[in-house]
């Protein structure tokens, strides 16, 4: 494989994933105003969730197949790691919501 491969995957999907986020931003924004971006918080949700699964489908396959054993510790780190961080992109949009309150 070309060393290049991975880069250029990572270019397209990015620029697949800006060009939704722009549409959805245009779409919500004719729907409910323009006053916040909110195609960008549903977009990083939405991605989160799409990964997560992606990664937790390829690690129990990997487990069933047994070409690679899957470590307990790492399935622990995944069950704290995915609620964790969905609590603090919850707590981020809370904090960016109320500050554009004030304003």
């Amino acid at each position: 494989m070309n060393p290049l491969t991975p880069f250029a995957i990572v270019c397209v999907g990015a620029s697949l994933g800006g060009v939704l986020r722009r549409a959805l931003n245009s779409a919500l924004a004719k729907a409910f105003g323009n006053t916040f971006p909110c195609a960008k918080p549903i977009v990083g949700v939405a991605g989160s969730v799409v990964t997560g699964v992606r990664v937790g489908r390829l690690a129990f396959k990997a487990e069933a197949d047994g070409s690679q054993p899957v470590q307990l510790f790492e399935r622990q780190a995944a069950a704290v790691y995915a609620p964790g961080s969905f609590i603090c992109g919850a707590i981020g949009l809370y904090v960016a919501l109320m500050s554009t309150r004030s304003c």
